[in-house]
């Protein structure tokens, strides 16, 4: 007998594939939302959609208890008011930073700020996405999967 496709199930003699008529139709909208988001992301450079999905902050990666601040991390010093911890991204340079308490307190309930990389960066100044897209992390993750992979 000769070797059926993957993708399809023999059945009463004939071949029929295993995906049903709302399988397709998901397909096709989840091919058309990509194909929008795609190009809304065709001018943002690959580590910037990276960095989207998840940035590489120092503090989440290299902290360790009894070792010296990783690098990327610094405590900047103000004689008026709060200390503030500022950290910057591996990968795309933006930076995250927030206000530490009287004696240099990590305070865990603290908002994060971010700077956005500028022109002057090494890696480029950071391309904003319309907020009207309304593109999300999973939207994120299958344009920088189907990038790769073609």
């Amino acid at each position: 007998m000769a070797a059926q496709a993957a993708n399809v199930v023999p059945i009463g003699g004939k071949t029929r594939s295993p995906f049903t008529t709302e399988d397709r139709a998901e397909a096709r909208r989840a091919k058309t939302r990509q194909g929008k988001v795609a190009k809304q992301l065709s001018d943002v450079p690959a580590h910037q959609v990276a960095c989207r999905i998840r940035h590489r902050w120092p503090m989440d990666e290299d902290l360790a208890p009894g070792l010296p601040l990783p690098q990327g991390v610094e405590v900047i010093r103000h004689a008026d008011g709060p200390n503030m911890l500022r950290e910057t991204c591996k990968r795309c340079d933006k930076q995250r930073w927030q206000d530490l308490l009287p004696g240099d307190i990590y305070d865990i309930n603290a908002p994060y700020g971010y700077n956005d990389p500028t022109r002057n960066s090494p890696k480029g100044e950071w391309v904003t996405i319309d907020p009207e897209s309304h593109i999300t992390r999973r939207d994120l993750r299958a344009y920088a999967f189907n990038r790769a992979i073609r």
